[in-house]
């Protein structure tokens, strides 16, 4: 008898503990990025001139994303609007374009009267900067 009651308060204890963990971890974003952005940066560097963005969301959820740069007035100026429909699969994929310097990048989701916005800089370098990197860069071995 004393066994059942400890198991019974075992596994009752082990189930408030997974289910604490799973509320904790659980929130109420309509999409989320899985490639393409680091949205844990708030700012990359690459010699790309372009860049494919994958996500999930929920179905039936209208994802915007522009980018935009500055001008010489310091006012953003938009380059590219993508607008794309989550089908029932709940993925989606979308390419921008990046064009030379500071990319500000405007991830939207609207589902009904959900909303969710996101925003990531990327800023993009001439390749001629990597190709004198390499050429420059001494290799073990190497004169």
């Amino acid at each position: 008898m004393k066994n059942t009651k400890n198991l019974t308060f075992f596994m009752i204890t082990f189930l408030m503990m997974i289910f604490a963990a799973v509320s904790a971890y659980a929130d109420d974003d309509i999409f989320e990025i899985t490639g393409g952005l680091d949205m844990e940066k708030s700012k990359e560097t690459t010699f790309d001139d372009s860049r494919e963005i994958f996500g999930t969301a929920k179905k039936g959820t209208e994802i915007i994303i522009t980018t935009y740069t500055k001008n010489d007035n310091d006012e953003y100026e938009e380059m590219e609007c993508t607008e794309i429909d989550v089908g029932s699969s709940g993925y989606f994929s979308g390419n921008i374009n990046l064009e030379m310097g500071m990319n500000y990048i405007k991830i939207e989701a609207i589902n009904g009267e959900e909303y969710q916005e996101e925003e990531v800089k990327i800023k993009r370098k001439d390749i001629s900067i990597m190709q004198a990197l390499k050429e420059n860069i001494a290799l073990p071995g190497k004169r």
